[in-house]
């Protein structure tokens, strides 16, 4: 059996008229806005809180569910993570907004940035910004002056992030300690499981 109240376009559910639901009574309050709150009746197995803000704050627990930002989750995140570096003590180097404003850069994807370190070729984009102290590119294939420091995205792997043949072979090192510390089990088991095996004759 459900009840329900309408107040400014709020509705409450319940198993009463009162809307006292021991499973799980709501009551809704400024319908418009979506924003619902657990009734204080006998709804002990529903005690979510929702904010204006959109978010859900389970009952004692410090966890928060984001609804209407779920686009920002990311960002929110990231600046949790700062927070929590700076209490550590650590410093930012943000550079400020009026920075950010006044950022001067370039992008280029073309045949110069394809990866072809490996066969599957990523489309890679270079991301040019001007910055004090830049040391450049000259050697590129997309040559960069002094001045500007070149970020690079769409690669699938850290050896994209490389246009030198030397420092590829520091990567490369790296990679081949990594390998050996932690051998690969599927590779071993392909190359091992299958082998045949040799007959005493």
């Amino acid at each position: 059996m459900t009840a329900r109240a309408n107040g400014n376009g709020g509705r409450a559910k319940g198993n009463g008229s009162n809307g006292n639901g021991g499973h799980g009574g709501r009551a809704n309050g400024n319908g418009g806005n979506g924003n619902r709150a657990a009734s204080n009746g006998n709804g002990a197995n529903d005690d979510r809180a929702n904010g204006s803000d959109g978010t859900h704050a389970r009952a004692g627990s410090g966890v928060y569910e984001h609804v209407a930002i779920t686009g920002a989750a990311g960002a929110i995140g990231a600046a949790l993570c700062a927070s929590d570096w700076l209490e550590a003590g650590a410093t930012t180097r943000f550079r400020g907004y009026d920075a950010i404003e006044s950022l001067d850069y370039t992008s280029t994807t073309n045949e110069h940035t394809t990866c072809n370190w490996c066969p599957v070729s990523c489309k890679r984009t270079f991301i040019d910004v001007r910055l004090p102290g830049g040391q450049g590119r000259p050697w590129s294939k997309v040559s960069l002056a002094p001045g500007w420091e070149r970020v690079i995205s769409g690669n699938s792997c850290p050896k994209g992030l490389l246009e030198d043949v030397n420092e590829m072979r520091v990567v490369k090192k790296n990679l081949e300690a990594v390998k050996d510390a932690h051998p690969n089990t599927a590779e071993m088991v392909r190359e091992t499981a299958f082998r045949r095996a040799k007959v005493p004759s």
